[in-house]
């Protein structure tokens, strides 16, 4: 069985077999009082970006709240290549927890919200940490060593500027289901046609980026501005997924190519 993760902001990995103190009082209410650890137990602490390491439980002080660790081993982060985006449109709660988990959990690197023409929620500044938290809780669930970044929700203009500064080696995919309004283009059908990686053009991508509508759907307006950004609409398949689970339906989908 894995071992459980736990995020510390400010981790430092010690030399090995070195013992360094934490007292940190929601460490202490979940470690201990809610999974009721024990000395000799072993756990995962991550900063969530660059720095990781397996550590045992060598002292429990009740009366401080303290917990000592030792490093048993460090372990080695990668960066992720292709790095993997979502722009994923605003939507109602609870479905919008829903989204920032599965995506999460599917293994986004970054997710970027964006108020969408069809969108029915409206972005405040509590989101931001709503949804930071959802990411903390998922990726320790999950064992992720590294956290997805997330930033603070954008409109469109800002996405087209940030798609029309990509390079080549980056792939931009546009979800949009097939019975949806089209752009009007000749070959409107051939960019469904999509069954291996030479189909999707993703080798040796640096990222690939994801853009997901809200539950309404992508305007006709948004499809015309994303394709003439370079990205290519796809489906993925003939079920139409709820906008909470398309960005993670793709990144498994496309997880067999990476």
């Amino acid at each position: 069985m894995a071992l459980p993760l736990f995020k510390i902001n400010e981790l430092k990995i010690p030399n090995l077999n070195e013992v360094f103190n934490l007292s940190d009082n929601s460490l202490w209410q979940h470690l201990i009082l809610a999974r009721r650890f024990c000395l000799g137990n072993r756990i995962k602490l991550t900063n969530g970006i660059n720095t990781a390491g397996v550590f045992e439980i060598s002292l429990i002080d009740k009366k401080s709240k303290k917990i000592s660790f030792k490093l048993i081993k460090p372990l080695d982060i990668q960066k992720h290549t292709p790095e993997k985006i979502i722009i994923q449109a605003l939507i109602k709660n609870p479905a919008d927890i829903l989204a920032i988990d599965l995506l999460t959990q599917a293994g986004a690197d970054k997710i970027i919200p964006w108020k969408a023409e069809k969108s029915i929620a409206k972005w405040k500044d509590s989101h931001y940490k709503k949804y930071l938290n959802q990411i903390i809780s998922s990726s320790e669930q999950s064992r992720r060593l590294v956290f997805p970044r997330l930033e603070k929700a954008v409109k469109i203009k800002e996405i087209i500027s940030f798609l029309k500064k990509q390079d080549k080696s980056v792939k931009i995919f546009i979800l949009h289901n097939f019975d949806s309004f089209m752009p009007p283009q000749s070959n409107d059908t051939k960019r469904f046609e999509i069954k291996t990686e030479k189909d999707y053009k993703i080798k040796n991508a640096s990222k690939i980026i994801f853009i997901v509508g809200p539950e309404g759907g992508l305007s006709p307006n948004e499809l015309l501005l994303f394709e003439k950004s370079g990205g290519r609409i796809i489906s993925l398949g003939e079920n139409v997924f709820r906008s909470s689970f398309a960005g993670a339906a793709a990144l498994l989908k496309f997880s067999n190519f990476f």
